[in-house]
């Protein structure tokens, strides 16, 4: 059963050791601070899914394996209630983020919950590769791409390229709950 303390799971010192990187060369090929990174091997600070999605690229592996759990060789990844993962600041106004699959099988698929805040201007917007598919479970949200804002209610999904900046906010009165999936597949399976 992993254990539901975050600060213990992230694997990102392993990886760099492993791969022979030092914090500095970490911190240029990834675009972050050393200071950050070093609070983020050491459990001091949480990363966003924008900046677990970028340290997995610069390591060549899904963001589950950052947790610490290798599903290369398993069929399948139970993830209870309890052991879901939490990511960035859980403060007020600031997104919610669980990882609903912190074990990805086979490079697939990864799967989180966001309550997006009502004003997301102190985040950029996000882009990554793969494919996303948003589907709101509760409330109401505002999908904010470069041509148009996007208002979407409890059962609506959009499907789109990550590669398209894009920011989540929560409209009307309560925070709305967001599934998120997202496809590391360059192509759409047939």
């Amino acid at each position: 059963m992993m254990e539901s303390g975050l600060s213990e799971a992230w694997r990102i010192k392993e990886l760099r050791l492993k791969q022979g990187l030092t914090l500095e060369e970490l911190a240029q090929r990834s675009g972050l601070t050393k200071s950050y990174l070093s609070k983020v091997e050491r459990g001091l600070s949480v990363p966003s899914i924008a900046t677990a999605l970028k340290l997995a690229e610069v390591f060549g592996v899904e963001v589950g394996q950052m947790f610490g759990v290798n599903q290369a060789e398993q069929e399948f990844v139970l993830v209870r209630r309890e052991e879901r993962r939490l990511f960035g600041p859980q403060v007020d106004g600031q997104s919610q983020v669980e990882s609903l699959s912190p074990g990805v099988l086979r490079g697939g698929l990864e799967a989180f919950t966001v309550r997006p805040p009502h004003d997301p201007t102190a985040k950029k917007p996000v882009e990554h590769k793969g494919h996303e598919l948003l589907f709101v479970l509760d409330g109401r949200i505002g999908v904010e791409l470069p041509s148009r804002m996007l208002e979407m209610e409890k059962g609506d999904s959009l499907q789109f390229l990550a590669s398209i900046p894009h920011r989540l906010r929560s409209l009307g009165e309560g925070t709305a709950e967001v599934l998120v999936v997202i496809s590391h597949l360059s192509h759409p399976p047939a």
